[in-house]
């Protein structure tokens, strides 16, 4: 019996794992102008290095709380492997905004539609496929707490008129 009841509850979590790597989702790009994330996209190896061994052995003990969630997310990232990924924001139906990594080549689907966007009469829709990574990170400002999506693939990307929401 005992058994048969690991053996359930495997297979329960392998489907929920595998459920959890085939997401759709949709939603508008949201713009941030100022966005501590793309801090590290596009650093020269060197560079990357020396900032990711800085955050890997960094004495949390002297960090300040705004610290401790910097050190978190980009733990987070560095963890999945998405670390000096490109990343956006992406609005989603329900407004809630959420920040999406993916890889190069798929980032070239959006970047794409990226040139010359007029953010006043124009908005850019996104499909996407891939996973949800857990940020448990509590954050009364709302800028560590947002949901974090590594984008397996953009699915679709599509610029239409309209006006893009955005936030300094």
């Amino acid at each position: 019996m005992k058994q048969l009841f690991l053996a359930l509850l495997t297979l329960a979590m392998l489907s929920c794992k595998e459920e959890n790597k085939n997401n759709v989702i949709e939603g508008n790009i949201y713009l941030k102008l100022i966005d501590f994330h793309s801090l590290v996209y596009n650093l020269p190896d060197e560079k990357l290095k020396e900032f990711k061994n800085k955050i890997i052995n960094i004495n949390q003990d002297n960090a300040s709380g705004s610290e401790k969630k910097l050190v978190s997310y980009f733990m987070i990232l560095i963890e999945n492997n998405i670390f000096n990924k490109p990343h956006f924001k992406l609005k989603l139906e329900s407004g809630k905004i959420i920040n999406v990594y993916t890889n190069e080549d798929e980032y070239k689907k959006l970047s794409k539609e990226l040139n010359n966007f007029d953010k006043y009469k124009e908005k850019i829709s996104i499909k996407l496929k891939g996973i949800e990574i857990p940020n448990n990170i509590l954050d009364a400002d709302d800028i560590f707490n947002k949901t974090i999506f590594h984008a397996k693939e953009i699915i679709s990307v599509e610029k239409t008129k309209g006006v893009t929401d955005w936030v300094k």
